[in-house]
């Protein structure tokens, strides 16, 4: 994950006003579609519109994340690797390079988990509740 990638989504969100998860994907041209109970999220691109869901039966956080999780997705323009958007990892190992298949899956999956986490967690929060501020922290 390249801090670009964390710096731009912050930027985005100042700029919708909002740390909102929808909200923030909605600034970024992004539509919601329910994907019902069948998956637990999904990103895809038709026709120019990136089209993004979150199962609504998670909720709180966990919710917040998935939204998040997808954003990245697309900020880190993951739409746009050849084959990204034909499915999830690949079912099988053959002989056409699957195994560069399973690195890319995992490689955009991890991307997209880090920047969601990064932009869910409030750092401050945490400092707090370990009793340190941000100077006691950069001066360790």
């Amino acid at each position: 994950m390249k801090v670009e990638y964390l710096n731009k989504m912050d930027r985005i969100a100042r700029k919708a006003g909002t740390r909102e998860p929808d909200d923030v994907l909605d600034a970024m041209g992004c539509v919601f579609m329910d994907p019902g109970g069948s998956v637990d999220g999904f990103v895809s691109r038709r026709k120019g519109t990136t089209y993004y869901g979150v199962n609504q039966n998670i909720t709180g956080k966990k919710y917040d994340f998935g939204v998040m999780h997808e954003g990245f997705h697309v900020l880190c323009r993951h739409l746009d690797i050849p084959g990204f958007l034909n499915g999830a990892a690949p079912s099988h190992v053959d002989n056409a390079g699957s195994f560069a298949d399973y690195r890319m899956i995992a490689s955009t999956e991890r991307d997209a988990n880090i920047g969601a986490a990064d932009f869910i967690i409030d750092t401050q929060t945490i400092l707090d509740m370990l009793g340190y501020d941000s100077a006691d922290v950069a001066a360790y």
